[in-house]
Protein backbone atom coordinates (compact mmCIF):
# COMPACT_ATOMS: atom_id res chain seq x y z
CA UNK A 1 0.00 0.00 0.00
CA UNK A 2 1.27 3.46 -0.92
CA UNK A 3 2.12 5.52 2.18
CA UNK A 4 2.48 9.29 2.27
CA UNK A 5 4.73 11.64 4.19
CA UNK A 6 2.99 15.04 4.29
CA UNK A 7 4.87 18.09 5.56
CA UNK A 8 4.42 21.85 5.77
CA UNK A 9 6.00 24.22 3.26
CA UNK A 10 6.70 27.94 3.60
CA UNK A 11 3.55 28.64 1.57
CA UNK A 12 0.40 28.48 3.68
CA UNK A 13 -1.77 26.28 1.47
CA UNK A 14 0.89 24.06 -0.13
CA UNK A 15 2.26 20.89 1.44
CA UNK A 16 5.15 18.59 0.59
CA UNK A 17 4.03 15.04 -0.17
CA UNK A 18 6.41 12.10 -0.61
CA UNK A 19 4.99 8.67 -1.38
CA UNK A 20 6.54 5.29 -0.67
CA UNK A 21 7.65 5.04 -4.31
CA UNK A 22 9.93 8.04 -3.90
CA UNK A 23 7.84 10.52 -5.88
CA UNK A 24 7.58 14.05 -4.51
CA UNK A 25 4.58 16.32 -4.93
CA UNK A 26 3.32 19.70 -3.83
CA UNK A 27 -0.28 19.48 -2.59
CA UNK A 28 -2.59 22.48 -2.99
CA UNK A 29 -5.01 22.22 -0.05
CA UNK A 30 -7.30 24.85 -1.60
CA UNK A 31 -8.39 22.24 -4.15
CA UNK A 32 -9.89 19.85 -1.60
CA UNK A 33 -13.27 18.68 -2.89
CA UNK A 34 -15.10 19.09 0.43
CA UNK A 35 -14.32 22.41 2.11
CA UNK A 36 -17.18 22.02 4.61
CA UNK A 37 -15.92 18.92 6.40
CA UNK A 38 -15.63 20.85 9.68
CA UNK A 39 -19.21 22.10 9.27
CA UNK A 40 -20.90 18.71 9.41
CA UNK A 41 -20.79 18.01 5.66
CA UNK A 42 -19.53 14.45 5.77
CA UNK A 43 -18.62 12.75 2.48
CA UNK A 44 -17.44 9.20 1.88
CA UNK A 45 -14.34 10.40 0.04
CA UNK A 46 -12.47 13.58 -0.82
CA UNK A 47 -9.88 14.50 -3.41
CA UNK A 48 -7.09 17.06 -3.55
CA UNK A 49 -4.80 18.06 -6.41
CA UNK A 50 -1.01 17.77 -6.41
CA UNK A 51 1.87 18.74 -8.70
CA UNK A 52 4.90 16.49 -9.09
CA UNK A 53 8.25 18.20 -8.44
CA UNK A 54 11.89 17.19 -8.40
CA UNK A 55 12.82 15.60 -5.03
CA UNK A 56 15.77 18.02 -4.90
CA UNK A 57 13.53 21.09 -5.22
CA UNK A 58 14.12 23.11 -2.03
CA UNK A 59 12.12 26.21 -3.02
CA UNK A 60 9.18 25.18 -0.84
CA UNK A 61 11.13 24.30 2.29
CA UNK A 62 10.22 26.15 5.45
CA UNK A 63 12.64 28.78 6.65
CA UNK A 64 13.11 29.85 10.24
CA UNK A 65 13.46 33.53 9.36
CA UNK A 66 10.54 35.76 8.44
CA UNK A 67 10.33 36.76 4.79
CA UNK A 68 10.40 40.43 3.87
CA UNK A 69 6.97 40.01 2.28
CA UNK A 70 5.54 38.71 5.54
CA UNK A 71 7.13 41.52 7.56
CA UNK A 72 5.85 44.11 5.09
CA UNK A 73 2.35 42.64 5.05
CA UNK A 74 2.24 42.53 8.85
CA UNK A 75 3.34 46.16 9.08
CA UNK A 76 0.76 47.24 6.53
CA UNK A 77 -2.01 45.41 8.38
CA UNK A 78 -1.01 47.04 11.67
CA UNK A 79 -1.03 50.53 10.13
CA UNK A 80 -4.35 49.86 8.39
CA UNK A 81 -5.91 48.48 11.59
CA UNK A 82 -4.74 51.47 13.64
CA UNK A 83 -6.08 54.03 11.16
CA UNK A 84 -9.35 52.13 10.76
CA UNK A 85 -9.75 51.84 14.52
CA UNK A 86 -9.29 55.59 15.04
CA UNK A 87 -11.55 56.56 12.16
CA UNK A 88 -14.41 54.25 13.13
CA UNK A 89 -14.10 55.04 16.85
CA UNK A 90 -14.38 58.77 16.13
CA UNK A 91 -17.32 58.13 13.82
CA UNK A 92 -19.28 56.20 16.42
CA UNK A 93 -18.36 58.62 19.19
CA UNK A 94 -19.90 61.54 17.27
CA UNK A 95 -22.74 59.69 15.56
CA UNK A 96 -24.83 57.59 17.98
CA UNK A 97 -26.37 54.70 16.09
CA UNK A 98 -28.47 52.99 18.73
CA UNK A 99 -31.58 53.63 16.62
CA UNK A 100 -29.90 52.83 13.32
CA UNK A 101 -29.66 49.05 13.28
CA UNK A 102 -29.50 48.99 9.50
CA UNK A 103 -26.27 50.98 9.58
CA UNK A 104 -24.75 48.56 12.09
CA UNK A 105 -25.76 45.57 9.98
CA UNK A 106 -24.19 47.24 6.96
CA UNK A 107 -20.91 48.10 8.72
CA UNK A 108 -20.55 44.61 10.19
CA UNK A 109 -21.23 43.02 6.80
CA UNK A 110 -18.63 45.35 5.26
CA UNK A 111 -16.02 44.17 7.77
CA UNK A 112 -16.73 40.56 6.75
CA UNK A 113 -16.54 41.39 3.06
CA UNK A 114 -13.26 43.27 3.47
CA UNK A 115 -11.81 40.29 5.35
CA UNK A 116 -12.89 38.00 2.51
CA UNK A 117 -11.18 40.25 -0.05
CA UNK A 118 -8.01 40.37 2.07
CA UNK A 119 -8.01 36.56 2.28
CA UNK A 120 -8.31 36.34 -1.52
CA UNK A 121 -5.45 38.83 -1.89
CA UNK A 122 -3.38 36.79 0.56
CA UNK A 123 -3.97 33.68 -1.56
CA UNK A 124 -3.12 35.58 -4.75
CA UNK A 125 0.21 36.86 -3.42
CA UNK A 126 1.42 33.53 -2.07
CA UNK A 127 0.04 31.56 -5.01
CA UNK A 128 1.99 33.78 -7.39
CA UNK A 129 5.19 33.24 -5.39
CA UNK A 130 4.61 29.48 -5.23
CA UNK A 131 3.95 29.10 -8.95
CA UNK A 132 7.22 30.87 -9.73
CA UNK A 133 8.96 27.91 -8.09
CA UNK A 134 7.03 25.21 -9.95
CA UNK A 135 8.21 23.68 -13.25
CA UNK A 136 6.22 24.95 -16.23
CA UNK A 137 5.37 21.52 -17.64
CA UNK A 138 4.85 19.51 -14.50
CA UNK A 139 2.59 16.51 -14.16
CA UNK A 140 -0.58 16.99 -12.16
CA UNK A 141 -2.12 14.34 -9.96
CA UNK A 142 -5.24 13.89 -7.88
CA UNK A 143 -5.08 12.09 -4.56
CA UNK A 144 -8.31 10.49 -3.40
CA UNK A 145 -8.88 9.68 0.26
CA UNK A 146 -11.57 7.68 1.98
CA UNK A 147 -13.01 9.64 4.90
CA UNK A 148 -13.21 7.63 8.09
CA UNK A 149 -14.84 9.96 10.57
CA UNK A 150 -18.03 11.02 12.27
CA UNK A 151 -19.53 14.40 11.45
CA UNK A 152 -17.32 17.26 12.62
CA UNK A 153 -18.59 20.66 13.74
CA UNK A 154 -15.48 22.50 14.94
CA UNK A 155 -15.85 25.08 12.15
CA UNK A 156 -18.89 26.48 13.90
CA UNK A 157 -16.64 27.72 16.71
CA UNK A 158 -15.53 30.57 14.44
CA UNK A 159 -19.14 31.26 13.49
CA UNK A 160 -20.18 31.35 17.15
CA UNK A 161 -17.41 33.80 18.07
CA UNK A 162 -18.22 36.07 15.12
CA UNK A 163 -21.91 35.86 16.04
CA UNK A 164 -21.10 36.84 19.62
CA UNK A 165 -19.08 39.83 18.38
CA UNK A 166 -22.04 40.86 16.24
CA UNK A 167 -24.40 40.79 19.22
CA UNK A 168 -21.94 42.80 21.30
CA UNK A 169 -21.57 45.25 18.41
CA UNK A 170 -25.34 45.74 18.20
CA UNK A 171 -25.67 46.37 21.93
CA UNK A 172 -22.68 48.75 22.23
CA UNK A 173 -23.23 52.50 21.93
CA UNK A 174 -20.29 54.05 23.76
CA UNK A 175 -17.87 54.77 20.93
CA UNK A 176 -15.98 51.48 21.14
CA UNK A 177 -17.79 49.98 18.15
CA UNK A 178 -14.72 50.61 16.03
CA UNK A 179 -12.63 48.27 18.17
CA UNK A 180 -15.25 45.53 17.77
CA UNK A 181 -15.23 45.93 13.99
CA UNK A 182 -11.44 45.70 13.88
CA UNK A 183 -11.53 42.55 16.05
CA UNK A 184 -14.16 41.05 13.78
CA UNK A 185 -12.14 41.88 10.66
CA UNK A 186 -9.02 40.16 12.01
CA UNK A 187 -10.93 37.10 13.25
CA UNK A 188 -12.88 36.85 9.99
CA UNK A 189 -9.64 37.07 8.01
CA UNK A 190 -8.30 34.05 9.89
CA UNK A 191 -11.64 32.27 9.40
CA UNK A 192 -11.63 32.74 5.61
CA UNK A 193 -7.96 31.77 5.25
CA UNK A 194 -8.46 28.59 7.28
CA UNK A 195 -11.74 27.55 5.66
CA UNK A 196 -10.79 28.35 2.07
CA UNK A 197 -7.21 27.20 1.98
CA UNK A 198 -5.82 25.48 5.07
CA UNK A 199 -7.43 22.07 5.34
CA UNK A 200 -5.13 20.09 7.70
CA UNK A 201 -4.74 17.12 5.35
CA UNK A 202 -1.51 16.11 7.10
CA UNK A 203 -3.23 15.84 10.49
CA UNK A 204 -6.25 14.01 9.08
CA UNK A 205 -3.97 11.54 7.30
CA UNK A 206 -1.81 11.01 10.38
CA UNK A 207 -4.89 10.37 12.54
CA UNK A 208 -6.31 8.02 9.86
CA UNK A 209 -9.34 10.22 9.27
CA UNK A 210 -8.19 10.35 5.64
CA UNK A 211 -7.14 6.97 4.21
CA UNK A 212 -5.41 7.06 0.82
CA UNK A 213 -7.27 5.25 -1.95
CA UNK A 214 -5.43 6.33 -5.09
CA UNK A 215 -3.14 8.84 -6.79
CA UNK A 216 -3.94 9.35 -10.46
CA UNK A 217 -2.52 11.64 -13.11
CA UNK A 218 -4.99 14.22 -14.42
Amino acid sequence: MNELDIRWTKFTFYKFVTDSNGKTYVMDTRTISNKLLEFGNLSSSISVDMIEIDPNNTAFEQKATLTKEFVGLTGAVQVFSTLTFRMITNFFATNPLYQQLFMKFFLFACSLFISFLLAKFYFYVYDKQAKENLPEQSKRYRATFKVHSQRRFSGYLFVAIIGALFLVFLSTNNGTEGAILVMNSLLSLVFFIVCLGMCPVDLYYRDQIFILESIKEI
